[in-house]
């Protein structure tokens, strides 16, 4: 069962900027999160920068607003959800023919991430924060404090030798990223403006599919 609370929390924390502290960098938020039925691109749950844009889990308005600004804001919501369905269903027919053709894989658009290797740099990085730890309160240091880390949909990975295709595209003047849940029917989708590096859309898929792993073998229907 897809928890609508869970979902959203991770959805929204996407859309964050990143901020690459070495270099005078941030990226812009993303335009929208989402989270889509891989059989017909339905759109199951997402997350827009625009808190005006009327998302799934938005909280219902103000009972105290006028009745133009309702319907402003109305009006707003169905355009933005129109457009998002379009846009959604564009990009899962793509996916859908990337998926069966061999040479769409092997593009600068197709990109390999290795979930068995991603699990073995997490327990490295795990050991050697836990030596840290254990010597500095041997020392009479204080422990380490570790980063807080996107909000997760807990679940356990029974097959960590999964690799996934992250891809990315260009759908008029924005760029996209998609892929699939691993050996689920659910697609997560990025779309951000076109000045969004393609290179930090996948490292933020990365971490959203690393944060989402109770969703992992989830079938519609």
């Amino acid at each position: 069962m897809i928890h609508a609370d869970n979902i959203r929390q991770v959805l929204e924390a996407t859309l964050k900027p990143i901020k690459i502290r070495t270099l005078p960098i941030e990226t812009p938020c993303l335009k929208s999160s989402l989270l889509l039925s891989a059989l017909n691109g339905a759109i199951m749950a997402y997350a827009n920068a625009d808190t005006d844009s009327g998302a799934i889990f938005k909280d219902d308005e103000d009972d105290t607003q006028d009745t133009d600004e309702e319907t402003q804001n109305t009006t707003s919501q169905a355009t933005t959800m129109n457009n998002l369905k379009m846009m959604s269903l564009l990009i899962k027919d793509k996916w859908s023919e990337d998926e069966k053709n061999p040479e769409a894989q092997t593009t600068n658009s197709c990109y390999i991430y290795d979930l068995k290797e991603k699990q073995n740099k997490d327990e490295n990085i795990t050991d050697q924060q836990e030596k840290v730890e254990q010597h500095q309160t041997t020392d009479g240091g204080s422990s380490l404090q570790k980063p807080t880390p996107l909000p997760t949909v807990e679940g356990n990975v029974n097959d960590k030798s999964s690799s996934i295709r992250i891809y990315t595209y260009a759908v008029e003047d924005l760029h996209a990223c998609v892929t699939e849940i691993p050996r689920s029917d659910l697609l997560l989708l990025f779309i951000a403006d076109n000045s969004y590096p393609y290179g930090l859309l996948v490292l933020k898929m990365k971490a959203l599919v690393s944060a989402v792993t109770d969703l992992y073998g989830y079938k519609l229907g």
